[in-house]
């Protein structure tokens, strides 16, 4: 019994997983080394080759076997201290399941890591809990603590992710709204327990007001912050939950701690993913039908007059649109500017086939949007490069009655995650962008039939 207790601290705990997981570490090191292949600790989540587990190259199955069965000791070493610490620390042992499931096993560890054990826990002395004299203890003034107290941490998360680590990624879409959810209800119950309702009006109020803090200090602009509030609020309030039951406690177990490791995990979180994301590749099409034959609808896909100013709320609110487009020489070669309100995209074509398909590569990139700011202009830095279209084209395929079908696509990418999320932001976006274009031709070729 007493070397299970012993087992079961949370120090040995930690210093046995290090241990484990360096020793671990070197061998499939030395073990990959073997195969020509650099093995870096990135790679138990994103594998050091194209494609998933079930499409390893054949050269490197022998390896991959390897790496299974010599991971067999460890695996079974560390579920059994994981067990044995969640016992500990009060928790049910189906929880070691996670110790199989990528990411979350280390939010595992070092959820462990810090949780007391039951006996430590009840006997937490005031002094481990002294930030509590900062919150105020009258109801109101707790509650408005939880509700300004997490926003200049977000703030610094933001400051971090977009001008320290240069992502606008998980850790600033995904890890910060969450842990700002889930200071404020633990703030605001520092002296008494919140109900649900309170507990997630005080982290609605606390994400709004990060939003209005970066927006006055002029770090984001009012558009990006309508894009993702969605995201940020669905996150935020599920971190309030998390944040509620911690609060909600009897004596408050564990609660500081798990709210420090979500503060560190989100740097933690900009820090790998400058490593471990690439940006996909997407395409987008959009087509209409044009009452003109292929030869009339293509002057107009080549080059076209000045659009009129819109009217579509997404461009008057900032997001670029296009206002005309010429073209430098013909063929093979020659080069397209399709002009956008801030800026002209560069288009050397591709494939002139006449009046069939246009298409082109982009050489370069207006800035995606401007920035609805009190302080008028706002360079910020996801106007620049995190949006970037690679490839163009317009594909004309005639119709009975001298009609055309015009299907326009574009190809890009973009550095924003998460990327499903903001590929939605995107596509609709792009849809809107090409049928102001489609229309115009439409519009400019039916006239000139």
């Amino acid at each position: 019994m007493r070397l299970i207790e012993w087992l079961s601290r949370r120090e040995v705990y930690a210093a046995a997983g290090v241990l484990l997981a360096l020793v671990k570490y070197l061998i499939d090191r030395y073990v990959a080394a073997r195969y020509g292949v650099q093995w870096l600790p990135w790679h138990y989540w994103v594998l050091p080759h194209e494609g998933s587990l079930l499409q390893v190259p054949d050269a490197l199955r022998p390896m991959y076997l390897t790496l299974l069965w010599t991971s067999a000791p460890f695996a079974l070493v560390g579920l059994t201290l994981t067990y044995l610490r969640l016992r500990a620390a009060g928790l049910h042992g189906g929880w070691v399941l996670l110790f199989f499931v990528p990411l979350l096993n280390v939010m595992l560890f070092l959820s462990l890591c810090l949780l007391p054990s039951r006996a430590q826990a009840e006997g937490v002395s005031a002094s481990v809990r002294g930030w509590q004299r900062f919150v105020p203890r009258d109801e109101r003034g707790s509650w408005w603590a939880g509700a300004l107290l997490p926003a200049p941490i977000g703030v610094a998360f933001c400051l971090l992710g977009v001008y320290g680590f240069q992502q606008y990624g998980w850790g600033l879409f995904v890890g910060a709204p969450f842990a700002v959810g889930l200071l404020a209800p633990v703030i605001a119950g520092a002296h008494a327990p919140r109900t649900r309702g309170e507990s997630l009006a005080v982290a609605g109020t606390a994400l709004l007001m990060w939003g209005a803090g970066l927006l006055l200090l002029a770090l984001e602009g009012a558009l990006c912050l309508v894009m993702a509030a969605p995201i940020a609020a669905v996150l935020g309030l599920l971190g309030a939950l998390v944040g509620h039951t911690l609060q909600a406690r009897p004596n408050r177990p564990g609660a500081e701690w798990l709210s420090l490791l979500v503060l560190l995990c989100v740097p933690a979180l900009m820090g790998a993913e400058t490593r471990l994301t690439q940006p996909p590749l997407y395409a987008v099409s959009t087509a209409v039908e044009i009452d003109a034959p292929p030869e009339v609808v293509w002057r107009c896909v080549v080059a076209f007059p000045p659009l009129p100013e819109p009217t579509e709320l997404p461009f008057r609110l900032g997001i670029a649109y296009p206002t005309e487009a010429r073209v430098e020489g013909t063929g093979v070669g020659a080069c397209r500017y399709c002009v956008f309100s801030t800026g002209a995209f560069v288009e050397p074509i591709t494939v002139w086939d006449a009046p069939h398909l246009l298409r082109f590569r982009v050489t370069g990139n207006p800035p995606a949007l401007v920035e609805l700011s009190p302080y008028g202009h706002l360079p910020t830095p996801h106007a620049h490069g995190y949006f970037v279209a690679e490839q163009g084209e317009f594909r004309l395929t005639p119709l009975p009655n001298n009609r055309t079908r015009l299907v326009g696509t574009t190809w890009y990418r973009h550095n924003l995650y998460p990327a499903f999320y903001w590929r939605w932001w995107c596509d609709a976006l792009i849809h809107r962008i090409h049928g102001r274009v489609l229309r115009h031709i439409k519009a400019q070729a039916e006239a000139h039939r």
